[in-house]
């Protein structure tokens, strides 16, 4: 008989147990997470595109689930005069579902081509339902062609990134479908505030130009002639932005001394100048 009343007894728990399972739901199923951090977007000038920003949660739920949408204002650079956007206050998870999708529209007023702008978004929940982590749009302006056309026989004026600023003025040429730079770093060696004397014999340095990207890369090349007796070359890197008229370059500097090509840093005294590189952005 008390084996009868145990059996009895397991059973009524095992059912009861089952029982409140059913009718609980786990808290995973209200948590709720972006599917990445971040996603970098071009756009060309007067571009408009709508962007699906994923949202998942681990499980999925019998009702539909919901979560705010806001800016993160600290995370953001809010910038109307270069762009636009527009994004729902909420989105939802719907019922037998694990995925949301916040849909972003963004339009490129007048973004910069180098630097990317944050548009950093976070979930609100409440307290049934839990979230976690940021997203943020970062977005930049695009060429849709290098057109070396844009800027041939052009000449770009900026600074290199020495001690003091010097002005660098480099002009774009073509000649048979080849690319050169003319004036690389001469702004530099005419007054880096160390050694201020003149550049003659102004040679055209050829660039290898992706025209998709535009991006390229110029091999050890003679720029100029010295203070009158010393040849100067250069090698580097750099992005040719038409859109923006524009040309930015790193690169290294050489100098012919006493027949040996040696890095121009050992003669300049700033700290880690044996190996320094010097950056330079040109515009029209």
């Amino acid at each position: 008989m008390n084996k009868i009343k145990y059996l009895f007894s397991v059973l009524f728990v095992a059912l009861t147990f089952a029982a409140c399972t059913d009718e609980l739901e786990p808290m995973t199923t209200k948590y709720a997470s972006f599917s990445s951090s971040s996603e970098t977007i071009g756009l060309l000038q007067g571009e408009e595109k709508v962007i699906d920003v994923k949202v998942y949660t681990v499980n999925t739920s019998g009702s539909d689930r919901t979560y705010g949408v806001v800016i993160d204002e600290k995370g953001s650079v809010i910038d109307t005069k270069r762009y636009s956007y527009q994004l729902p206050s909420e989105v939802v998870i719907p019922s037998g579902s694990n995925e949301g999708v916040i849909k972003v529209t963004v339009k490129n007023i007048d973004l910069d081509f180098g630097e990317k702008l944050p548009l950093t978004i976070f979930l609100k929940g409440d307290d049934e339902n839990f979230t976690q982590g940021k997203f943020s749009l970062n977005l930049y302006s695009v060429c849709k062609s290098y057109d070396v056309n844009v800027l041939k026989g052009k000449t770009l004026t900026g600074q290199d990134d020495w001690t003091t600023p010097n002005v660098e003025k480099i002009t774009v040429k073509e000649n048979n479908g080849k690319v050169f730079l003319s004036g690389i770093a001469h702004g530099f060696l005419t007054n880096n505030g160390v050694y201020n004397f003149p550049v003659s014999e102004v040679a055209d340095v050829p660039i290898d130009l992706d025209v998709k990207t535009g991006d390229f890369t110029f091999a050890r090349s003679k720029t100029c002639l010295w203070a009158g007796q010393y040849e100067i070359f250069v090698e580097g890197k750099g992005k040719y932005i038409s859109c923006a008229k524009t040309i930015t370059l790193s690169y290294n500097v050489y100098i012919n001394f006493k027949g040996d090509i040696v890095h121009i840093g050992g003669f300049i005294p700033k700290g880690e100048a044996e190996e320094y590189i010097l950056n330079a952005v040109v515009k029209e």
